[in-house]
Formats: C-alpha cells, sequence, structure tokens
C-alpha cells in the first residue's frame, strides 16, 4: 500500500482512531491496519438491518403487551409504574417531540425512545411489574424453558453495547463473542416473531463478510493508486 494513500485516508478517518487498530493488531502494516478498518465496517454494515429490525420489534412488543394490559397507550403515564431513570427518558422524549412542534402521541414517544430505555426494563427492578406477568406475551415464540429475564438482560444488554459500538464507529472485529451476538440477535427477534425472523435470515451477510471480505478488501487496497 502506498504511503500517499494512507496519508490520503488517514486525513479523514483520523491517526487517533487507526492507531487503535494498530494497538489492537500489534503492526505497524499500514495495509492490515486498512484491511480490518474497512471489514470493521463491512460486519458493522451487516449487522446493522439484524439490529434495526430487533430493536424495533423489542419495543413494539413491549409497547403492545403493556398497551393491552392496562387498556391505554400511554402505560408509561401510569403512576409508580416507572422509575425515576426511566421516567427522566420519558419526560425527554416528550420534550423533544414539543419542541419539533408535532402532536404529542404514544407512537411518537415510543420511537423517541433509546434502545437504553427498553434494555433498562429487563432490570430485577421491574420483575412484578413486567416479567412475573408478561414474559410470554412480549416473547410468544421463546420457549418456556428459557423464560428468564436474567438471562434475557443479559443477552439483550450485551447486544446493546455491541450496538452502541456499532453506532459510534467503534471496533467489533476484535470481540472473541462476536459469533454468539449474532445468533443472539436473531434468536431473540426469533422469539419476538417468527415472519420478521425469516425475512430477517434471508438479508443476513454475517457470515459471508466474515469469512470473504477480508480477501477482496486487501485486493482492492493492493491495486488502489492515488
Amino acid at each position: 500500500m502506498n504511503e500517499k494513500l494512507y496519508e490520503q485516508l488517514e486525513l479523514s478517518i483520523s491517526k487517533t482512531r487507526l492507531d487503535e487498530y494498530s494497538k489492537i493488531l500489534k503492526t505497524q502494516d499500514k495495509k492490515i491496519i486498512f484491511t480490518y478498518y474497512i471489514l470493521n465496517s463491512e460486519i458493522a454494515k451487516s449487522l446493522y438491518i439484524p439490529l434495526q429490525n430487533l430493536e424495533v420489534a423489542l419495543r413494539n412488543s413491549i409497547h403492545n403487551t403493556l398497551t393491552a394490559y392496562y387498556e391505554t397507550e400511554h402505560w408509561y403515564d401510569n403512576d409508580n409504574f416507572l422509575l425515576p431513570n426511566e421516567l427522566k427518558k420519558i419526560s425527554e422524549a416528550k420534550n423533544k417531540i414539543i419542541r419539533a412542534k408535532k402532536e404529542l402521541t404514544a407512537d411518537r414517544v415510543i420511537s423517541e425512545l433509546s434502545f437504553g430505555f427498553w434494555t433498562s426494563l429487563f432490570s430485577k427492578t421491574y420483575d412484578q411489574k413486567i416479567w412475573n406477568k408478561h414474559t410470554k406475551q412480549i416473547f410468544p415464540n421463546m420457549p418456556k424453558k428459557d423464560r428468564n429475564r436474567r438471562v434475557l438482560s443479559s443477552k439483550i444488554n450485551t447486544i446493546r453495547y455491541f450496538r452502541n459500538r456499532i453506532f459510534h464507529f467503534e471496533q467489533i472485529f476484535d470481540k472473541q463473542n462476536l459469533p454468539q451476538v449474532h445468533q443472539d440477535i436473531f434468536e431473540i427477534i426469533k422469539w419476538l416473531n417468527l415472519s420478521l425472523y425469516e425475512i430477517t435470515v434471508e438479508l443476513d451477510e454475517f457470515n459471508s463478510v466474515v469469512r470473504n471480505e477480508q480477501d477482496r478488501i486487501l485486493r482492492l487496497l493492493t491495486k488502489k493508486s492515488v
């Protein structure tokens, strides 16, 4: 890989970010560093649709279940249901909608809430209010033996960690549990909605990217010149 190409790419990507790859890979070889930088982006891209489908399906399943149980779309406003941290996030979502001069509907509040809000509902403090009553309704395809809030919390919070790294353009290629996280994403989508799971499987490119992209990227960088 020629020096001019590396310098040009470094200007946009930043030396600090590329140095992180150098440390992880324990090399100064610029071709290797850029190969894994691009590979990381390709892996992140392959996980975007599965993560999006999981996040949307999860929030809507929780919302629909609690709406049916409390007979109101505004279940989050029920007295003593949410804890202060979650109430704060609801308030922030509402304020953002109001500032945008949009009608304050339940649908808008739900879609405005971050994935962090939904994962926070998997803490043990919500056992009595949600999980002891509604796990089967929220995850209709989840085997009875797996209906364990602690297991769900562990899986979903690990997925959240990877989601946040992906959305902040950070490294994930070096994480040993990446294949397991990929598997967990699909398992949870399956527990939520079989039809969505089947569509997501058809669109999944993760294994292909992990197996084949490195060689393609190396060839690209070898041919590229400035």
